[in-house]
């Protein structure tokens, strides 16, 4: 049930030190935030050097 999977329930995990029985976020959620119109992260390329992102409209992500 991906209403489990959530990022809430992974920190509150995480914070307790308990290991979850989840799906991977990535995977539950693969596909929701492009029928939102958000971008895929393969979108952006990463700069090591400035520690930024670039998105596909050319700006400089920090």
């Amino acid at each position: 049930d991906s209403k489990y999977g959530t990022i809430g329930n992974y920190l509150a995990c995480y914070d307790m030190k308990v290991k979850g029985h989840f799906e991977s976020i990535e995977k539950a959620h693969r596909g929701h935030g492009v029928r939102k119109g958000i971008l895929p992260k393969e979108s952006f390329i990463y700069r090591r050097q400035s520690d930024s992102f670039i998105c596909p409209e050319g700006e400089e992500l920090k």
